[in-house]
């Protein structure tokens, strides 16, 4: 098992040769001072450098000092916490349980979802991070359905939507993605197979379009003023030199690169199976003024800033699970927590056990969360209505501090006597014909 140093140095710069000494704590000195974060490694480097006794006279008793001393200093801490920012997580670790209902961390408002009369159709599905857009300062809401997009005011009145699919110089060939910027009366849409950008104004009356050379993009998020962070997932037929790879950031205005962030991934890609699953959660996880950067072939979990675009590493998984589709990530953050969960998929790992866990940031700790009944035939939504915080980073939207689901009428009806009472009121005025209900979260 890597230690979280060894893991933190190998993601962030490619090693320059593959046979590291890494297990548990053995180092090499000379390269202690570019480990990030580690104030035991920056301090034995400090003491190193400024001993000339120590340098001179007894070389050959480094090793084992450190060793002993990097010993001594883990063993006093059972949870592998340090002082530092960097969160350090192990799975296999009897963590101290806490209860929080989803009430204490965020407010909940259901609005049924109307305009299938029109033609408005939704499916009854979680939203994913690239296809849910709110705001309740101009009160509306836009989701993405197959190829349209559609927005609706804060009541579930439709509004208005937008279907170009097509090959002409105004239209896309598939709605991959999309971003709304309201102050400028721009709905920016990204064409996955078309390897471009359409922009449209509020109304969806077309601007302009130009391309973007980027394939196989899987998660985007708009940062500040024109950048956009952008995760490309893997290497496609067809790639060429100078196209840009996993994390990079990119200008919204240009479609241009405007640099990589150079993020080292332990592990290749592996087959199809385990390939799918990482496709199955979201690799770029918004925060409190910050976008967490995640990919199961790399332990750690770099932190963008928002404003300054300084990377950190933030979370590390030392846990060794014995598969590598499974990884323990952050699902959402609010102003007192962490928020993460156990992601693997179930058909390769089905002796693994889903969890939640929650790092407190004013205790510096992490606590197992205690849910219940999210073991069921609908999965987390039965849970959910009933005030547990399960909520999934699959969740999440594209609004900083929302995460939202669509309910259908189906589970709404069976589930009828399982329902709190505001629920079951709203449930008796919908029939199967409708569409779902939505459950819109915003974190405090």
């Amino acid at each position: 098992m890597h230690t979280s140093e060894n893991r933190l140095e190998k993601a962030f710069v490619k090693p320059k040769r593959k046979n590291y000494i890494c297990r548990n704590l053995t180092r090499n000195i000379y390269r202690t001072e570019f480990i990030l974060h580690s104030r035991i490694q920056i301090s034995l480097s400090a003491f190193y450098n400024n001993n000339l006794y120590f340098r001179l006279v007894m070389p050959k008793y480094t090793s084992k000092f450190l060793l002993l001393f990097c010993f001594l200093v883990c063993s006093c801490s059972n949870v592998l916490q340090t002082d530092s920012d960097l969160i350090v997580f192990d799975y296999n670790q009897s963590y101290p349980e806490i209860y929080l209902r989803l009430s204490d961390v965020a407010d909940v408002r259901y609005i049924k979802m109307g305009g299938v009369d029109k033609e408005f159709m939704i499916s009854a599905r979680s939203v994913l991070a690239e296809d849910f857009y709110v705001n309740e300062q101009t009160e509306r809401i836009y989701t993405v359905q197959g190829e349209q997009l559609l927005m609706y005011d804060m009541s579930g009145n439709p509004l208005r939507r937008l279907i170009r699919v097509g090959r002409g110089p105004q239209e896309y060939l598939s709605l991959f993605s999309f971003r709304v910027d309201e102050d400028n009366n721009t709905v920016s849409v990204y064409d996955m197979r078309g390897n471009s950008f359409l922009e449209y104004d509020t109304l969806f009356n077309f601007k302009r379009k130009f391309s973007f050379k980027v394939p196989t993009i899987k998660n985007m998020m708009k940062l500040n003023g024109d950048t956009l962070l952008v995760y490309n997932h893997s290497k496609p037929y067809g790639w060429v030199d100078g196209m840009p790879r996993f994390f990079f950031l990119a200008s919204e205005s240009t479609a241009q690169q405007i640099k990589p962030i150079n993020i080292y991934f332990e592990r290749p890609e592996l087959d199809d199976d385990q390939e799918s699953a990482w496709i199955l959660y979201p690799s770029l996880i918004r925060g409190k003024g910050g976008v967490f950067m995640t990919n199961k072939r790399c332990d750690t979990v770099f932190r963008i800033d928002t404003k300054s675009l300084e990377v950190k590493p933030h979370f590390v998984d030392i846990t060794n699970y014995n598969t590598p589709e499974c990884m323990t990530i952050p699902s959402y953050e609010t102003a007192d927590y962490l928020f993460l969960e156990t992601n693997f998929k179930a058909k390769l790992s089905p002796k693994m056990e889903h969890r939640y866990f929650v790092y407190d940031k004013h205790k510096r700790q992490i606590f197992r969360l205690k849910v219940d009944n999210w073991q069921n035939p609908y999965g987390i939504q039965l849970t959910l209505v009933n005030d547990q915080c399960a909520l999934t980073a699959n969740l999440a939207t594209l609004t900083e501090g929302y995460m939202a689901i669509f309910l259908s009428t189906v589970f709404l009806e069976d589930n009828m006597d399982k329902l709190p009472s505001e629920l079951q009121e709203i449930t008796k005025t919908m029939d199967e014909n409708d569409n779902p209900l939505l459950m819109l979260i915003k974190l405090k």
